[in-house]
């Protein structure tokens, strides 16, 4: 009889949750990545937003997606981050943010190097975010591809003015 009981609540809760999904099935959001803005940057590091746009073709809105991602400089990884969360807005149109920041000496191995690069010309690096988003919908949690690159600058570094005053000769 027990057993019996605790079939028929599981079933019973399996319905209940069913009933509150929307007519027909939850459809998975659109995203595309937008634009990269660059917040801060010094010698030492530089710090971004990764822009995304989310489109949520559903009538309820996505309150648990989360994202793992991988950040490369030039195919060699750099960054990695997990647990960001996000909530798409039921038939919107939402945009999403990926901070990153990039200490500019771990990519290019020493001061030297980075300086090298910089006087040499290089004004820029390209990037690449490798991520997946996981959006919760309901009984499945469906995975999503994003990617996203670009260029990211370098820090400009001048050569300082050295001034040398005119010999003062006197006979």
């Amino acid at each position: 009889m027990k057993i019996l009981f605790a079939a028929m609540l599981v079933i019973s809760v399996f319905i209940a949750g069913c009933s509150s999904l929307p007519e027909g099935s939850l459809k998975k959001p659109t995203i595309t990545y937008l634009r990269t803005e660059i917040t801060g940057i010094s010698l030492e590091k530089v710090k971004a937003n990764v822009i995304f746009q989310a489109i949520n073709p559903n009538s309820v809105s996505l309150d648990f997606v989360s994202m793992n991602y991988k950040l490369f400089l030039e195919n060699q990884q750099v960054l990695a981050g997990d647990g960001l969360k996000f909530n798409f807005i039921a038939d919107s149109t939402t945009e999403f943010t990926v901070p990153v920041e990039v200490q500019y000496v771990s990519f290019f191995k020493s001061a030297e190097n980075l300086t090298k690069a910089v006087l040499g010309g290089r004004k820029t690096v390209s990037f690449n975010l490798k991520s997946t988003l996981f959006v919760d919908l309901k009984m499945i949690t469906v995975e999503i591809p994003v990617n996203a690159s670009g260029d990211l600058p370098l820090p400009e570094i001048k050569a300082p003015a050295i001034k040398i005053p005119k010999p003062k000769l006197k006979f």
